[in-house]
């Protein structure tokens, strides 16, 4: 990642990384710890950046285990603290994050199930890897209409809800296809 201060101030960037877990159906974001730092997937480096006004600084995430079974999504947050030049006080200033995905090595096991009722379509991840999901709800496959047509992001043990509504086609038909990370494994399921 290139950062780049654009400001007229210096600004000071902690570089935090946290991991996504499913757990009891509820998503949880924790931070790496210090303590475990040998068994992170990744580390950043540098992990705290000054900015000059103007000035750029690259960023880098280094893979260390890469015997990882599973599917690993890990946040990097960008952190910024500003010196003002008012009474030498310290500003904060509004970061971001992004996300990074390190594959597992494992197969997928498992599948995703989808289910239509009550105007909703429910998608339960029920396999071992985050998914990449695609929902066609086009009334035919000929339809070049993109209104009709959306993906999502679903972790692993994860669930989503989706009013039917939300889907633009409202065709009786609903064609999704599901892939892992590394596009090996790919499958299309259909909910009437």
């Amino acid at each position: 990642m290139l950062l780049k201060n654009t400001t007229g101030r210096t600004e000071f960037i902690n570089v935090r990384l946290s991991h996504l877990s499913v757990e009891n159906n509820e998503v949880i974001e924790k931070p790496f710890k210090t303590e475990e730092f040998m068994n992170w997937p990744v580390y950043s480096t540098p992990s705290a950046v000054i900015l000059d006004p103007g000035g750029a600084e690259r960023v880098s995430l280094v893979r260390m285990n890469k015997d990882n079974q599973e599917d690993i999504l890990i946040g990097v947050s960008l952190l910024p603290d500003t010196l003002s030049s008012f009474n030498n006080s310290v500003d904060i200033s509004v970061g971001y994050k992004s996300w990074y995905l390190v594959p597992g090595k494992s197969a997928m096991v498992g599948q995703l199930d989808a289910n239509r009722r009550a105007g909703e379509l429910l998608l339960d991840n029920n396999t071992n890897k985050h998914l990449s999901v695609s929902i066609d709800s086009c009334e035919n496959s000929e339809s070049s209409n993109q209104d009709c047509e959306s993906t999502l992001f679903l972790l692993s043990g994860a669930s989503k809800i989706i009013p039917i509504s939300a889907l633009k086609g409202e065709g009786r038909k609903i064609n999704i296809r599901y892939y892992d990370a590394l596009k090996k494994t790919v499958k299309d399921i259909s909910v009437s």
